[in-house]
């Protein structure tokens, strides 16, 4: 806000641009210049409009738009927008320990309106909103995240298959050209291509095992096999098939690919 308004006048300059973080983002969003999948954030989110921000600098709608293209669930505050309740950070507030018992009495508002939107996540764009929120957090015990709105938008990321494939180099099949190249970062650029999302534990598990077998016995293997020596059904985190464990654990083209809907797990116990 300072650099937005003052720093023309300290520069006496105006050659330049200020921009937030809110107004970037909603512009590459509308431009299509970046990929986001809202279902990698599950929980209720709401939002906290910051009284820099919505009031002072009129950013209102672009964190709306933002979050309701990065999360699956969002909620508003009542009041929101101009009329939202500060956090009770602001001001200097939150600096001035001496009237740390009064901020957060005061603040009260702030945390029944955020308990009432049954939101599990409170996001926003201002540090000090943040910290005072968290505090709320402790304080009133609301069991909530407080997560910059930045986060939410970063963690649902994902790769364009262009720059993806360059990056990788893969073949027409979506296989690693050279399988020596591979790495954890390479896995989950493929994976973000092919819709499986946030490689878990489970996922690599069965990569890690999958790489050996296929390093042993050159082969890959049968779905009980894996069940059984890792305890993880395959076929529940990678449902389109062994093809996408084998591209994704980096391992050279084969016609010779399994079907995991067309076999029974065989009965190891």
């Amino acid at each position: 806000r300072a650099l937005k308004y003052l720093a023309p006048i300290w520069l006496k300059r105006n050659d330049f641009q200020v921009r937030a973080y809110v107004d970037v983002i909603t512009e590459y969003i509308q431009q299509g210049r970046i990929k986001i999948d809202p279902s990698v954030n599950k929980e209720k989110v709401t939002y906290h409009d910051p009284c820099n921000q919505a009031r002072n600098g009129g950013f209102i709608e672009q964190p709306r738009i933002i979050l309701k293209n990065s999360v699956r669930d969002f909620v508003e505050l009542t009041p929101h927008g101009r009329n939202n309740w500060c956090c009770g950070g602001g001001g200097g507030a939150l600096t001035m320990s001496e009237f740390r018992n009064r901020r957060l009495e005061i603040s009260k508002i702030k945390a029944d309106q955020i308990s009432k939107s049954g939101a599990k996540i409170v996001a926003t764009s201002c540090h000090n909103c943040i910290d005072q929120i968290a505090e709320l957090n402790r304080h009133y015990k609301l069991g909530i995240e407080v997560k910059n709105t930045c986060e939410l938008t970063a963690d649902a990321l994902v790769m364009r298959t262009a720059s993806s494939a360059t990056a990788i180099n893969v073949d027409e099949q979506g296989y690693l050209r050279e399988p020596c190249s591979w790495n954890e970062n390479i896995a989950q650029c493929i994976a973000d291509e092919l819709r499986v999302g946030k490689l878990t534990a489970e996922h690599n598990k069965v990569i890690g095992y999958v790489k050996q077998y296929h390093s042993h016995y050159g082969s890959c293997p049968i779905p009980g096999r894996i069940l059984h020596d890792t305890g993880i059904d395959p076929r529940r985190i990678f449902p389109a098939g062994p093809e996408t464990v084998c591209k994704i654990a980096g391992l050279p083209y084969s016609d010779k690919c399994l079907n995991w809907d067309a076999l029974k797990l065989p009965d190891y116990q």
